[in-house]
C-alpha cells in the first residue's frame, strides 16, 4: 500500500486494519510532525506484523526515490496535495508502480474546481474504470476494450 499524504495516520490505520498480516505500507508525508504522529498511530500494525514505513519530505523528493525503487503497489491512496495539476502529475508518476490489479483512491475530488477538473480528466483515461463516490474517486484497471468500456466508465461516473 502507498499513501501520499498521511496527515494523522487515519487513512493508513483504516487501510491496514483491513489488510492481511505482513502487509507492506509506505506513507509519504511532507510534515515531520505529522509523519511522527502517523508512525506512532500505526505502531500497533507494526506490532501485529505489518511492514510500515514513513518517508518525510516534499513529494518532489520522496516520490522519485520511491519510483526508483520499483516497488509495486496494489492499493494507492492519493491525499497529499489538493491541486489538480499536481494530482495529474502524481498519477503519471505512480503508474509504473501499480500492480496489474491496482486500486487507486483519490481523496477530495471536489475540494476545488481544479481538483474536480483533474478528476474528470482521470476518468476519461481509457486504461481505467472510474467510480465517483462524491468525496472520493476510485480508479481500477479497465479490463474491457471497445465501445462497451466507454459506456461502463461513463455509467460509473454518472451514477455518483
Amino acid at each position: 500500500m502507498l499513501e501520499l499524504g498521511t496527515c494523522l495516520g487515519s487513512g493508513g490505520d483504516y487501510l491496514l486494519s483491513g489488510a492481511p498480516k505482513g502487509t507492506f505500507y509506505m506513507g509519504l508525508e511532507g510534515s515531520a510532525s505529522l509523519a511522527d504522529w502517523t508512525q506512532r498511530r500505526l505502531q500497533w500494525h507494526v506490532d501485529a506484523g505489518s511492514d510500515v514505513h514513513i518517508q518525510t519530505g516534499p513529494f518532489e523528493r520522496t516520490l522519485p526515490a520511491l519510483i526508483a525503487s520499483k516497488t509495486t503497489f496494489d492499493v494507492v491512496f492519493l491525499d497529499g496535495c489538493h491541486e489538480g495539476q499536481v494530482l495529474l502529475g502524481q498519477w503519471r508518476e505512480i503508474q509504473p508502480l501499480l500492480s496489474p490489479d491496482f486500486i487507486v483512491v483519490v481523496d477530495d475530488i471536489r475540494w476545488s474546481k481544479d481538483m474536480h477538473a483533474a478528476w474528470l480528466e482521470l476518468c476519461s483515461e481509457p486504461q481505467v474504470a472510474a467510480l465517483d463516490v462524491f468525496r472520493m474517486g476510485i480508479l481500477i484497471p479497465n479490463r474491457k476494450s471497445g465501445p462497451s468500456s466507454e459506456a461502463v466508465r461513463v455509467a460509473w461516473h454518472q451514477r455518483a
